[in-house]
């Protein structure tokens, strides 16, 4: 808001920038999802690397086991050129994508994404927005805006919901709700489908710590899915050891 107050058109920038951001990323949403979980098992003490993908008709769910949410991720999240990626200590890598760019491309298929972990559970909408940016242009003389950013104004969650506890009880330490657009109907929902039962094997040749990638659709139309579990190996001498990653 005092970005917005020292420069209203910064509003109207942000408003394009991302609805830009999240036009330039469509159909990469699963493969941004993977990379940003992968990036989160970097020097974690633990051998269950996984993510799990679940949609129904209301929600697509995205959970993994890495390392929860900090605040440089959160910002890193909420922003369009803020990243936590480039922060490293020792081995450990933020999990969020280049400049923050990448998770925008959730809104392909949502309008208020929900984030859980261990130290953060916070929603994004543009109801959070609306408010105080009316009360701000109000008090400016400025005309209320037709459209505010999805993704600048978090808001917490007042408890931590039931599905959260159900995941982390499996291993989950970062657990993604988005709910599906209302206008995401027929073809593109179809799609969205089968993008996530399609995904080629060959995807996980980029990633460099995920042991295990399950994807399950418990659709009206399709009710189907798949585990991978992933081995690595090195040769030493005439054989082969096991790596982790």
């Amino acid at each position: 808001l005092t970005v917005y107050r020292a420069s209203p058109i910064r509003l109207r920038e942000d408003v394009s920038q991302e609805a830009q951001i999240s036009n330039d990323y469509r159909g990469r949403l699963v493969y941004e999802l993977l990379q940003n979980a992968d990036d989160a098992m970097s020097g974690q003490a633990t051998a269950d690397y996984r993510i799990v993908f679940r949609l129904t008709d209301t929600d697509l769910w995205v959970g993994n086991s890495g390392r929860p949410l900090d605040e440089a991720d959160v910002k890193g999240l909420c922003g369009i050129g803020i990243s936590s990626k480039r922060e490293i200590v020792g081995r450990r890598r933020a999990s969020i994508g280049h400049k923050g760019m990448g998770f925008k491309s959730v809104l392909e298929i949502t309008a208020a994404p929900e984030i859980v972990s261990d130290n953060y559970s916070f929603r994004m909408a543009a109801e959070f927005a609306r408010a105080p940016i009316d009360r701000l242009m109000e008090e400016l003389g400025q005309h209320k805006p037709t459209r505010v950013p999805i993704m600048r104004f978090p808001s917490a969650l007042p408890t931590l919901p039931d599905y959260w506890h159900e995941f982390n009880a499996t291993g989950i330490r970062t657990l993604f709700r988005f709910p599906l657009r209302p206008d995401l109907t027929g073809e593109p929902r179809s799609l969205l489908a089968q993008r996530l039962l399609s995904l080629p094997v060959t995807t996980i040749l980029f990633l460099k710590h995920l042991d295990q990638v399950e994807v399950r659709a418990d659709t009206e139309n399709r009710r189907e899915g798949f585990s991978w579990k992933v081995r690595r190996e090195r040769r030493v001498g005439d054989g082969w050891e096991p790596v982790q990653d």
